[in-house]
């Protein structure tokens, strides 16, 4: 099967970006975001500093963009596989087999051997917490590409019988009203009311996830509608709304699997992918200018859609955003012959993209070459980390995301200032 490079390095880079995000919002202090007193010191910060916690901030809301990646990927391989002849049942039973192996990854990472599970604590010197077994039924960005599979598989799968892999433009249509459909249900949902827990409506479910890990709590029925209700309504990034990025990246899909340029679609699609990153970001400020969202809250959890008041318009402008970098690199690569060129340019990006499962599970491994780091370049390590990272140096990972950072600082003549914990908590120029 026909590789494409652009999705090669765009999977890439969309781990490659999560990482660099994670590690950042591990060593910087942004307690400035959550506690009201000290809001002031956002005005007091370093132009530099300012720039990178609003980038920062933009590209946390990004959550949905590996998302993204993977479905286009996923259904250019099931296109690719009918194509060839394969039969349609055989296809979607390899589809649903792939989801719910991901999925049972997905419990394991995120509850016991992944960056945010018990294992990533031990590794950054941190207590265990038993509760976090339940971090399992949360939805991350794993759980919703596994969701995303198994619902491709038998959207998919409808969508081939009688030789509707042909049928490209109706498949679009589909895929694009049942995105639409999406939205507009979790619109729906999201204001239903519901007196679970503390809360009084449908979109504040995910807090419940997020003070109480542990679902097992009260009676068997609410630990099954919590199981039920998690994936639908949790945080960060649960089916609805997400489900519909990815039947988005469906579309892509299934347009970069035919034989002929899709020139007239990629020019609707810029458009309209415009249109939602202008479109939202405005609609997102006259919500804070009436009052009915809070700025402070907006940056802090960027990442959190579902938690915002302005979730819609901040889906909007962040999926809108994503679709523009897709369709920039498809266009100055696929499109101009530079396939093969781009590909070896891009292969430290591509090679991640291949093992992105691995780098995320184990991405608290960062705390080796940052040790390393802090004995030669004199960087501020907190010491927890140093006793983890003596019995295990010889794990040595290949990923020095923190460097562009530190280097700035340096170059800019910026002194990091650490906290008893070793964390970065402010820059004094």
């Amino acid at each position: 099967m026909r590789r494409f490079a652009s999705i090669d390095f765009l999977r890439g880079f969309a781990i490659w970006l999560m990482l660099l995000l994670h590690e950042l919002m591990r060593v910087l202090d942004y307690s400035w975001a959550t506690d009201p007193t000290k809001a002031q010191f956002f005005s007091e910060m370093p132009i530099i500093y300012t720039i990178l916690m609003l980038l920062i901030m933009f590209l946390g809301g990004w959550c949905g963009f590996f998302l993204l990646i993977s479905s286009i990927g996923n259904t250019i391989s099931m296109q690719k596989a009918l194509q060839k002849g394969n039969s349609v049942g055989s296809v979607v039973i390899k589809q649903l087999l792939l989801g719910f192996l991901l999925l049972l990854c997905a419990f394991f990472i995120e509850s016991i051997g992944g960056y945010g599970s018990m294992l990533g604590q031990v590794a950054m010197g941190r207590a265990i917490n038993p509760s976090l077994i339940y971090r399992s039924f949360w939805c991350e960005t794993i759980h919703a590409i596994a969701y995303a599979m198994i619902a491709n598989a038998f959207l998919g799968g409808l969508l081939a019988i009688r030789g509707g892999i042909k049928k490209t433009t109706r498949n679009i249509i589909i895929n694009l009203s049942l995105a639409i459909v999406v939205i507009g249900v979790t619109a729906i949902v999201y204001n239903a009311p519901m007196t679970y827990g503390g809360i009084t409506k449908a979109q504040d479910f995910g807090l419940i996830q997020l003070m109480n890990q542990n679902p097992a709590g009260g009676s068997v029925s609410e630990f099954f509608i919590k199981i039920f209700l998690f994936p639908f309504i949790g945080r960060p990034e649960p089916i609805l709304p997400f489900l519909a990025t990815a039947l988005i990246g469906n579309v892509i899909g299934i347009l970069l699997a035919r034989e002929k340029p899709f020139w007239k679609e990629m020019r609707i699609g810029m458009v309209i992918a415009t249109v939602l990153t202008f479109g939202g970001l405005v609609w997102a400020f006259i919500m804070v200018a009436n009052g009915k969202q809070d700025l402070l809250q907006l940056f802090r959890d960027a990442w959190n859609i579902p938690s915002l008041v302005a979730w819609l318009p901040m889906y909007l402008f962040t999926l809108g955003t994503q679709l523009v970098a897709v369709f920039l690199v498809i266009r100055l690569v696929e499109f101009r012959g530079r396939g093969k060129e781009f590909a070896e340019k891009t292969r430290y990006f591509r090679r991640q993209g291949f093992v992105a499962l691995s780098i995320y599970a184990y991405q608290f491994l960062d705390v080796i070459p940052r040790w390393i780091m802090s004995l030669f370049l004199c960087i501020p390590y907190p010491t927890t980390y140093k006793t983890i990272s003596s019995t295990v140096g010889f794990l040595l990972k290949t990923r020095f995301q923190s460097i562009p950072y530190w280097i700035i600082s340096d170059s800019l003549g910026c002194t990091p200032m650490v906290n008893s914990s070793g964390v970065l908590v402010e820059h004094n120029l």
